[in-house]
């Protein structure tokens, strides 16, 4: 079985606590995501060449309603910024940590959410049906969840 075929057993998984201004938990949130071609390509080429550009380094929040692709390569009017940190609780699993703050990307629906790498290829995507409706009453953390 070679690298590529293997790559389809890599599973993300996102788990969001949503909570209001002054910081009591309004909602848990639990959402598997695909892994794109890209994001794919970007752990192939990180075992491969070690490439910088290929880390993920940041975390997107966009508005479209389109079922998760493996072709995705961006989310529809995204607000993106740096993921927190990293933690490594078991052999083949990642956990990418991140906050949208009460200042960040109010007004908007959000529908979409996914892992960005650093040269800016979409590494993950997921959608909801339901949105989540930011303002600056509420702040979202949360465990992105890489497994092989």
């Amino acid at each position: 079985m070679d690298v590529t075929e293997k790559l389809h057993e890599v599973t993300g998984e996102v788990f969001i606590d949503v909570r209001d201004k002054d910081g009591n938990l309004i909602e848990q949130i639990h959402q598997k995501n695909i892994i794109t071609n890209g994001g794919r390509d970007a752990i192939v080429r990180l075992i491969a060449e070690g490439t910088s550009g290929k880390r993920v380094t940041k975390i997107g929040f966009g508005i479209g309603t389109a079922a998760p692709q493996l072709t995705d390569t961006n989310l529809t009017s995204a607000f993106v910024k740096a993921v927190g940190g990293r933690t490594y609780p078991a052999s083949g699993q990642v956990e990418i940590e991140w906050t949208l703050g009460l200042g960040e990307a109010n007004g908007m629906a959000i529908t979409e959410i996914g892992l960005v790498c650093q040269d800016d290829t979409l590494f993950s995507r997921l959608v909801r049906e339901t949105p989540i409706n930011k303002t600056s009453d509420i702040s979202l953390s949360s465990r992105y969840v890489l497994n092989y």
